[in-house]
């Protein structure tokens, strides 16, 4: 009861000072800008899907930029001003319960962004230009895990005589991610009258709607060809005329024969064509509306903001506001770095110490960080790739209640220190 008592004090506390102290009302106007600024700002491909695919992103990233920095810049404003000002005792004087000070107001913060992202979310709906258009679900081939690969080449990699030896003397660790790296861009070729498949045995049985194959065919030294042949999936089947180098949808059609789980494609060009099976060829079907995918893009959105309010109070119950701000940002822009720096980074077996001390680093601040910088709603929300329920729900779940307790019970942990 005690608990309960506190947590709904610090509430209505922080939430009238968020009112009342114009936050609320500053930042949603700052929204509404960006929504305003944003059709004027894009610069598209030349086509209407491409002119609403920036649209979409400039406005919700925009938004999603704005609810982040202010729900992070007050957590982590929060409890450093009270030490300040010397306040901070008389908010946990007996009987207050620190968890309840801590939670009460982090739910103040999640319901701050959670009315910006609602805020934006609306905007986005009144542009029936960028809201008419449907979600698909994405399907990516069955493929095993890009490291078990590696570990299962390893071997007879370092024993081939055509590998170089400062591969051979590199740790296992390094070759292993290395060859990992190298599965992920491997090339598939389908020489003249060969046939390419792959494995969607997670494609649902039962599905509604007809399948889209959506590819994108690559030539050697990078040229532009010409590309025909033809996809057959179950009982569907379509031809392909058309050139490479840019992803292409076909849909396909039904047939009299039944292709299995596996989605093949016959070239029936007079070239070799490549395909990169993890990631240039899905199987798309129709899903649901504009609105209900940007109801699941706000609930990855707003597990985010939350972690953020959480991990900014955990800060600022031990630092002071500049440098809790400073030490948040700069774990922010890490965290986000990191994956593309372990992705894009050539392989370190001639780099010096620092670039491979660096690396070390960001590999494991990626692993650290993966369920929050491979999240990913405004891209998806922008491409109308369907953001499942089952991601939403785990990411808030996961990142805006599990991950979010644990520092708002180290938070509440540290301000119960007396200052020496």
């Amino acid at each position: 009861m005690r608990w309960r008592t506190t947590l709904r004090a610090s509430f209505d506390l922080e939430w009238r000072a968020l009112v009342r102290g114009k936050a609320l009302w500053a930042s949603l106007a700052a929204v509404a800008f960006v929504h305003w600024l944003a059709p004027g700002l894009v610069r598209g491909d030349g086509t209407d899907a491409g002119v609403r695919e920036m649209g979409i992103r400039l406005a919700a990233g925009g938004s999603f930029a704005v609810a982040l920095l202010v729900t992070l810049a007050a957590g982590c404003g929060l409890f450093a001003r009270e030490r300040e000002m010397n306040r901070l005792g008389l908010t946990l004087v007996r009987p207050a319960h620190a968890f309840g000070v801590v939670t009460g107001r982090w739910l103040a913060l999640s319901l701050f962004a959670g009315i910006l992202l609602a805020f934006s979310g609306g905007l986005l709906l009144c542009r029936d230009a960028w809201s008419s258009t449907p979600c698909r679900h994405h399907f990516a081939p069955r493929l095993p895990s890009p490291m078990s690969v590696a570990m299962l080449q390893y071997d007879r990699y370092v024993a081939d005589p055509n590998t170089l030896d400062v591969i051979r003397k590199a740790p296992k660790s390094a070759v292993l991610q290395h060859l990992a790296m190298k599965e992920n861009e491997r090339y598939e070729v389908a020489r003249p009258g060969e046939t390419l498949m792959w494995d969607f045995g997670t494609f649902p049985k039962n599905a509604v709607g007809v399948p889209v194959v959506a590819i994108r065919f690559a030539a050697s030294y990078d040229m532009r060809l010409d590309v025909r042949g033809t996809f057959n999936f179950r009982t569907f089947g379509g031809d392909v005329s058309n050139k490479t180098q840019s992803v292409l949808e076909f849909p396909l059609a039904s047939v009299a024969t039944n292709a299995g789980e596996r989605l093949s494609f016959v070239n029936r060009s007079p070239q070799n064509v490549m395909v990169r099976p993890r990631r240039d060829v899905e199987l798309l079907l129709p899903a649901d509306s504009f609105a209900l995918n940007d109801l699941r893009a706000g609930v990855e959105m707003l597990s985010i903001a939350m972690f953020l309010a959480a991990f900014g109070m955990f800060l600022s119950s031990c630092l002071s506001k500049p440098v809790s701000l400073f030490t948040s940002l700069s774990l922010v822009a890490v965290a986000l770095m990191a994956p593309g720096v372990v992705e894009q980074y050539p392989d370190t077996f001639d780099a010096n110490f620092i670039d491979k001390t660096g690396l070390v680093m960001s590999r494991f601040v990626a692993s650290l960080t993966d369920g929050l910088s491979n999240a990913s709603p405004v891209a998806n929300l922008s491409q109308d790739r369907c953001v499942e329920w089952s991601v939403a729900l785990r990411a808030l779940a996961t990142n805006g209640l599990l991950l979010s307790a644990f520092l708002l019970a180290a938070a509440a942990a540290l301000i119960r220190r007396k200052p020496r």
